[in-house]
């Protein structure tokens, strides 16, 4: 009598794999929802430290030589990397995963061929935790409704986005994949966490850089002043975190002001333990506000997009937040003040809203391997 060992069910995921706080936490959130899944992605092995203890988790290494050829050919948009192409034929679905899929770019009609062939790959294909937008142009919108009218699901992280889909029915919305998260022990080691982002590199904002940098350093002071030990965290070094936290650091030498830094390099527990460990947080990355309510610390968001607008209306968050291009009228001692005072925004009960994100994902594990369709 012969015995058939049911092949483990393969998904696709296309992420941020940049060593993103935030982005990184998605995928381990996503790998850790599904053990008995085997998820493949292409992330480069210097990348990849996050994913290392996730048994269900597989780099998708690139044939560069293979891939130059291809896109000498001008192949590569429509084919997208060689390997990459393989581990989707073989897989049952396609999952994408992280917050800023959908920008409006330049160059962005370029790109289409590439995110067409995201969803066009014949598999059941699924959209978590993203944003639509920023965005300009109104034939961004068009190709976008006609792309996503292929998705399987399509699930945003805030009211907006979805607003903008309404007559999509498979488009809707869940508060942020990492409201999901379960906190687990937290403490408060008397640390002012300020997570930071590059405005050199973002034309949009560069004009401001140096009213950040000087109201971040006052905003540090008084938190010193308050008797907290001030930590600048880099959420990802791509993206030139860490130029931000040494500008930062050299105005408050100036000052004769001691900080530490902390640079996210892959080790998920470090960073969390850091976060979950904090007196209070001031936020510009959009996941050090959504951590900071997981962990039930205070927090002053500062925003530097729409899409922390949206969530921070979307939730009702009831303290004071920043626009970052109103920076420079910020009164510090005030708002530093009140944030000492405030209490933490308690967000258990959207917890099981935030899960909802893989509800179209869970019904499609949930079904046996041979009866789903687009694999």
């Amino acid at each position: 009598m012969s015995s058939t060992k049911t092949r483990s069910l393969r998904i696709y995921v296309h992420a941020y794999w940049q060593q993103n706080l935030g982005d990184d936490l998605f995928v381990k959130v996503l790998c850790e929802r599904y053990p008995e899944v085997l998820f493949y992605g292409a992330c480069s092995r210097r990348k990849s430290r996050a994913f290392e203890a996730l048994d269900n988790f597989r780099r998708v290494p690139r044939l560069a030589r293979v891939d130059r050829i291809l896109s000498r050919l001008s192949l590569g948009p429509l084919l997208g990397p060689a390997l990459e192409r393989l581990y989707k034929a073989r897989s049952d679905a396609v999952v994408n995963i992280g917050g800023s899929i959908f920008i409006e770019r330049e160059g962005w009609r370029q790109r289409m061929p590439a995110m067409r062939a995201r969803f066009g790959s014949g598999k059941q294909t699924y959209v978590v935790g993203s944003n639509f937008g920023p965005y300009e142009d109104p034939h961004f919108l068009d190709e976008y409704k006609a792309l996503l009218r292929g998705g399987a699901d399509v699930c945003f992280r805030d009211k907006v986005s979805a607003e903008l889909f309404e007559e999509l029915p498979n488009c809707r919305y869940a508060p942020d994949v990492i409201l999901s998260m379960d906190p687990g022990e937290t403490a408060d080691h008397g640390t002012a966490v300020i997570s930071v982002i590059d405005l050199e590199t973002r034309p949009s904002l560069r004009e401001h850089s140096n009213a950040y940098t000087t109201k971040l350093s006052e905003v540090a002071l008084a938190c010193i002043a308050a008797g907290l030990d001030v930590v600048l965290m880099s959420f990802c070094r791509s993206e030139q975190d860490v130029a931000a936290a040494k500008r930062l650091s050299q105005e408050l030498d100036k000052a004769g002001a001691s900080v530490r830094s902390y640079t996210y390099d892959g080790d998920l527990l470090a960073a969390l333990t850091l976060l979950s460990t904090a007196s209070v947080i001031i936020g510009t990355r959009f996941h050090a506000v959504i951590l900071a309510w997981v962990f039930g610390k205070r927090v002053l968001p500062i925003s530097y997009s729409p899409k922390t607008e949206h969530v921070l209306r979307d939730l009702a968050f009831p303290g004071e937040w920043i626009n970052l291009e109103e920076i420079a009228e910020l009164d510090v001692a005030n708002s530093v003040s009140e944030l000492l005072r405030s209490a933490p925004f308690a967000v258990g009960e959207l917890r099981a809203m935030a899960e909802q994100q893989f509800a179209g994902l869970d019904a499609f594990v949930a079904q046996p391997l041979g009866s789903r369709s687009g694999g």
